[in-house]
């Protein structure tokens, strides 16, 4: 049996999704094009993406991805991704909640020659915060080094305008 393109892109998006969910660097360097295009506030280019995976893998060791569905059509990828764990680590100056959460997004990559070159997303991440609690939210705001990494992360993900 011979997979279409449209399979083979599918499986670059779950291997994607498989070594993000581990922060695998080496792994989405490969399947990521070198000018990695965000189409959302986060800064283009793989590192950006490498950072994301880390920050999730040091909060939320336990954190699980699952893709829920998945379309391909042409060069394009869309999946719809929760990702599920407990909140053990600290998340960008917010100390461990223990709370277990849930985040949600709807994904869409380009994929060229088996890479992929272009992301868009719709991340609840609001709702991420939600969940983790307010109280502990202010506290780290309370922290001054803590209140500059949370406003830089919430800058970069969109969450609140510069």
């Amino acid at each position: 049996m011979t997979l279409d393109i449209q399979d083979i892109n599918k499986d670059v998006v779950v291997r994607l999704m498989e070594a993000f969910s581990v922060a695998n660097h080496g792994l989405l360097d490969s399947l990521m094009s070198d000018d990695y295009i965000q189409h959302n506030p986060t800064p283009n280019g793989r590192e950006p993406v490498k950072r994301m995976a880390d920050i999730l893998q040091t909060a939320f060791p336990d954190g699980r991805m699952v893709i829920n569905d998945i379309v391909a059509e042409g060069d394009k990828v869309v999946a719809r991704i929760s990702m599920t764990g407990t909140h053990t680590g600290p998340l960008i100056g917010i100390a461990p909640t223990g709370k277990h959460v849930e985040m949600t997004s709807i994904d869409i990559w380009r994929i060229k020659d088996g890479i992929c070159v272009e992301h868009w997303d719709e991340i609840d991440r609001v709702g991420l915060l939600r969940q983790i609690g307010l109280k502990a939210i202010l506290r780290a705001l309370l922290k001054s080094g803590s209140r500059r990494q949370i406003l830089s992360f919430a800058r970069e993900q969109g969450i609140m305008r510069r």
